[in-house]
């Protein structure tokens, strides 16, 4: 991260541009940015490059007014063989009811098939009135040749939607998605290719054996039912995956076997080929004064999608919640509950649970003073019969918070005041952990000096107990102060923390200036500074970043 500030793109004129008194159906608009960052490090090894550039440009190409082709570049001098190749283009034209997109993006299609996964290639959307079209493919995963950990094979995607309705309103679609990877991006002399025994073993007792090449394919329906002019909505998802976690594996026979003899020739079946299902739906009803939501959800053990890297499979949950306002809305109060649960076909020796419970109510005592007060508890646990792996913990945690507004110095200023303590245990007797609660207490004022400057002091206390250990206090100061210059062509920022223990010592600031130069251009200039100090623990330090960046919008 280099923090380099960013200026917002100019809103650009809807006129055509003219050429010798003509007016051209077309516009070209868009961004280019140069940054430029020196680091520095005294007490630790550098975690930085010493100097590093980045440019990136991003044009955009109307025509009559209507359609729209889109660019992006990113250039940088950070990579290494180390990391993924940083370079990326991508071109996504746009027009009233579609969209095309080639190169490098990514498009979420839905919460089990595909979410925001990075693709190489192309894809097409169309929304022509009620109809909702889209398919995309390419590669999501290069190619890597490597002993010891394995190869990483390069996997192939295609994901498509079809779907009538409004997307924030009534809508059904329909979703399928296919990866696999491709046996011929390794040298086959890299992998240990037997792994029938492994496949005979339990999923989370077998051997590391590397990467192996996978087959997925996954079909779902997702829809949405919002009826009474938004009183009442009804939402859901359900789908199905096959996986082939091991393209190597002996193929199987599939005399006699159904339903899944229709989709031979589109998904292999091996020995490493299982398949499982996911769904959820939600509830809502939203009346003048009040509400009440509820939800299931349900992703079996064996549920995977290579296009959504980060699911968590093997586990249900269901929720209700419900708000109400009082006293012409000066008094909400919300409320939610929701329980978790994993091992959902027994196979495990133990199922884990979760139940979280919230509450909280705002009061509006009048227009200057508003106080917010909110509860939650959150336990964990599993019914294994032997203590050893039990896990038993709770964490409870009480907020209120009051904002006042007022005038101090003449001045309209905002002023407010927390108080947070939170308690975290374990019931686990043989493996005891000993409980912590923290106290927060904090404070701080934002005044507006004039239109062009404002300063904003802020105080805070933390009070860390530890069962049988001396208690901790941390201790955080902070001040932010913001000034307009040069009839707002310089805009600044300065922020200053510094935290005090009686371990350690950490200040840091961050001051950031940006100019608006001629033709649309941005300049802008940012440092960063950090000085941590320890005692007795480890040896201090010092870090600086210094950012440059000259942004043209067009």
């Amino acid at each position: 991260m280099t923090g380099a500030a960013f200026a917002q793109d100019r809103e650009e004129p809807t006129a055509r541009a003219q050429e010798d008194g003509f007016d051209l159906p077309a516009r070209l608009s868009g961004s280019v940015e140069l940054r430029g960052q020196l680091y520095g490090a005294n007490g630790i090894a550098d975690r930085q490059p010493g100097a590093s550039s980045r440019l990136s440009v991003r044009p955009t190409l109307t025509l009559f007014g209507e359609f729209s082709v889109g660019l992006e570049v990113l250039l940088s001098s950070e990579g290494s063989e180390l990391r993924q190749n940083m370079s990326q283009i991508g071109i996504n034209p746009t027009w009233g009811w579609g969209e095309l997109h080639a190169g490098d993006f990514s498009n979420s299609l839905s919460e089990y098939t595909m979410g925001d996964v990075r693709l190489r290639g192309g894809g097409l959307e169309l929304t022509p009135g009620p109809l909702r079209f889209a398919v995309q493919g390419g590669r999501v995963q290069r190619a890597v040749s490597a002993r010891g950990e394995g190869a990483t094979f390069q996997r192939n995607l295609i994901a498509g939607r079809l779907g009538f309705g409004e997307e924030r309103g009534t809508h059904f679609d329909l979703h399928v998605l296919k990866a696999e990877d491709d046996l011929d991006s390794v040298e086959r002399d890299l992998l240990v290719v037997d792994t029938t025994l492994a496949d005979t073993i339990p999923e989370g007792l077998r051997p590391q054996l590397g990467t192996r090449p996978q087959e997925n394919l996954v079909a779902g329906l997702a829809g949405q039912l919002d009826l009474f002019g938004g009183s009442f909505n009804l939402s859901g998802e359900v789908a199905a995956a096959l996986i082939t976690r091991d393209k190597l594996s002996p193929e199987v026979d599939l005399e006699g076997a159904g339903p899944a003899k229709a989709l031979d020739g589109i998904q292999d079946f091996r020995l490493s080929t299982s398949g499982d299902f996911a769904y959820k739906v939600d509830a809502e009803v939203n009346r003048r004064g009040w509400g009440v939501q509820g939800g299931y959800e349900y992703v079996g053990p064996g549920y995977v999608s290579l296009g959504l890297p980060y699911l968590i499979n093997d586990r249900q949950a269901f929720h209700v919640g419900g708000n109400v306002r009082l006293v012409d809305s000066r008094l909400n109060l919300q409320g939610r509950f929701r329980h978790q649960n994993n091992n959902l076909l027994d196979q495990k020796e133990f199922t884990t649970s979760r139940n979280i419970i919230s509450a909280s109510a705002s009061v509006r005592a009048s227009q200057r003073v508003t106080t917010n007060l909110s509860v939650s508890a959150n336990t964990i646990g599993n019914d294994a019969a032997s203590d050893t792996f039990g896990i038993d913990n709770t964490s409870i945690a009480v907020a209120t918070n009051t904002a006042i507004t007022a005038n101090l110095l003449g001045k309209t200023s905002a002023i407010t005041v927390g108080y947070t303590i939170s308690r975290t245990s374990s019931g686990n007797e043989v493996r005891p952990v000993p409980s912590v609660t923290v106290h927060n207490l904090s404070t701080g004022v934002q005044l507006t000096l004039s239109p062009r400057f404002s300063v904003g002091p802020t105080v805070s206390a933390v009070v860390n107990s530890i069962e049988g250990q001396d208690s901790e206090t941390n201790i955080f100061l902070g001040a932010r102060g913001s000034g307009r210059f040069l009839d707002d062509q310089l805009r600044t920022t300065l922020n200053i923390t510094r935290t005090q223990s009686s371990r350690r010592d950490m200040f840091r600031a961050l001051a950031r200036a940006t100019y608006q130069l001629p033709f649309g251009t941005d300049l802008s200039v940012q440092l960063r500074h950090t000085r941590y100090s320890s005692f007795g623990m480890r040896d201090g330090f010092d870090e600086t970043f210094l950012t440059t960046s000259v942004r043209r919008s067009f």
